[in-house]
């Protein structure tokens, strides 16, 4: 089951993304090539009877869609630390609002695992598409810590309902001022936090 609300971590560094996030209220999907890990949905292994057609086949549909990245939780420290400028930015909780077209898919987990594979009775019951989606919703082990969610699209953006937005606990009184102050002009009534450290969470050691 999807959690009710997912986060995406945002640096302020760049502060026309934060606005473009609020004032369309959207988030932008990448391309699974242009993700932070160089062997995504590069690792998979393929039994010799899977024909070369088929994979090409998977290949293609997987450069078709977009991926959103999130997370289940707003107080993962290693995520304020690696993407929301060393806690200094936000965190944006959000519900995927899902559509058949353009394509937007209601987010799944990531599953953790050291390999993944096509075997041969894909080709006879799988679409490459259904395929392609298994493939990008899995990763590397060593990613575990992210517990992430990834809505998949076919276009640049995902349309989000905003239901709060977490402040870092190194967030300056100037920034918390501004995020404010542009909450207040495009998404009145929505829930603003300023996050503690003792509120912070260290995925697997806790």
């Amino acid at each position: 089951m999807v959690p009710p609300v997912l986060y995406k971590y945002r640096s302020i560094e760049n502060w026309r993304f934060l606005e473009d996030i609020f004032l369309n209220r959207r988030l932008f999907a990448a391309t699974f090539r242009s993700l932070n890990d160089p062997m995504e949905g590069l690792l998979y292994k393929h039994d010799k009877d899977v024909s070369l057609k088929y994979r090409k086949a998977v290949r293609n549909a997987s450069g078709r869609l977009n991926i959103c990245s999130l997370c289940d939780s707003r107080d993962n420290t290693l995520l304020w630390s690696y993407y929301a400028d060393g806690h200094k930015g936000v965190a944006i909780g959000v519900r995927v609002l899902t559509q058949e077209s353009p394509r937007v898919d209601e987010p799944v987990e990531v599953h953790y695992d050291m390999t993944v594979n096509i075997d041969p009775e894909a080709e006879q019951t799988r679409s490459p598409s259904e395929v392609a989606k298994s493939l990008l919703r899995q990763k590397l082990t060593f990613w575990s810590h992210e517990k992430e969610y990834r809505a998949f699209t076919t276009q640049r953006y995902v349309p989000v309902e905003i239901l709060e937005v977490v402040l870092g606990c190194n967030a300056t009184k100037e920034t918390a001022h501004a995020v404010r102050v542009l909450i207040s002009r495009h998404l009145s009534g929505t829930k603003i936090k300023h996050l503690r450290r003792s509120e912070l969470r260290w995925p697997g050691y806790q």
